[in-house]
């Protein structure tokens, strides 16, 4: 599956701008003192120009596009829970859900964003099971042997778990013979769009939820929503 790294936050002072002088009206105003200074990487680790990036059900924060290197920068709030969206036509759009306070160091870190041609050499490896159509989920923790996800409901024609092996780029399923399996990631195919919760376990290790924890109090359990054509990606450290 895809790699992903959190996006740190710099610590800049931002505020969104006002109609008027009115002091109502600027202490309702945005506060924008975080950034995410990402790029943007397909299948082959090439950054993406031209990606839009934005936060969803966040009017009020401009969206962004990436430059030829593949580099977008986004002011965001900080300390809040996020759903980034990246979006590019011939990509399978994907959202991110974080959380903003994720790191306070500068630098530059990285989302993983594949073509709609990476996804069908994958559909090819399931047996052309793969309906674009229909939403995907991607789940991260550390590199653990034996984490295991739960995605529920579990609704429609939603396959998965499925774990990938690498060969290069090309992606092979994972087998007790492979060597390059990437442990503690995991993904679910055909997902019909809805509200759904995925749930985290590692042998002797504890799961926590940094962003998106389930209001119902279940441990290790994050909530998501999946919308058509488009992959959702949630993680939880496991320590």
């Amino acid at each position: 599956m895809t790699r992903f790294v959190l996006a740190p936050l710099a610590l800049l002072l931002v505020f969104a701008s006002a109609c008027s002088s009115d002091d109502s009206d600027k202490s309702n105003a945005v506060k924008l003192d975080g950034l995410i200074h990402a790029t943007v990487l397909d299948e082959a680790s090439k950054g993406v120009p031209g990606a839009r990036l934005c936060v969803v059900d966040r009017p009020e924060i401009p969206c962004v596009k990436s430059d030829d290197l593949g580099i977008g920068d986004l002011k965001v709030p900080k300390d809040v829970e996020l759903v980034l969206s990246i979006e590019k036509a011939g990509y399978l759009s994907k959202r991110f859900q974080i959380i903003s306070e994720e790191s306070l160091e500068s630098g530059l870190n990285s989302f993983g964003f594949q073509s709609v041609e990476w996804f069908q050499s994958l559909a090819g490896i399931l047996g052309g099971s793969i309906d674009l159509g229909l939403g995907m989920v991607s789940l991260q923790t550390d590199p653990i042997e034996g984490v295991k996800f739960d995605l529920s409901p579990k609704s429609g024609s939603t396959k998965g778990p499925v774990q990938l092996a690498f060969e290069g780029t090309t992606p092979v399923l994972c087998t007790p013979s492979a060597t390059t399996c990437q442990l503690g990631v995991t993904g679910y195919f055909d997902v019909p769009a809805g509200d759904y919760r995925a749930t985290f376990s590692a042998p002797g290790k504890t799961c926590t939820p940094k962003a998106f924890a389930c209001k119902d109090g279940t441990p290790a359990c994050v909530e998501l929503k999946v919308v058509p054509g488009t992959l959702t990606y949630a993680s939880m450290p496991c320590q």
